[in-house]
């Protein structure tokens, strides 16, 4: 009746069918906060050089 696992690849596979869209929506937000924390650090490192002229 109940669709078991066999082994670790039917695992994976279900796991991945189960919860595949939210993993890939956290992947896409994590790669989105990465980059905009990477580019305000990169901007506050600049904001010296910007002074200076």
């Amino acid at each position: 009746i109940w669709n078991r696992p066999r082994d670790a690849r039917d695992m994976s596979q279900q796991i991945e069918l189960n919860i595949g869209k939210d993993l890939q929506f956290i992947r896409v937000n994590g790669t989105l906060v990465g980059g905009a924390i990477g580019l305000v650090l990169y901007l506050l490192s600049q904001i010296p050089a910007l002074l200076s002229i």
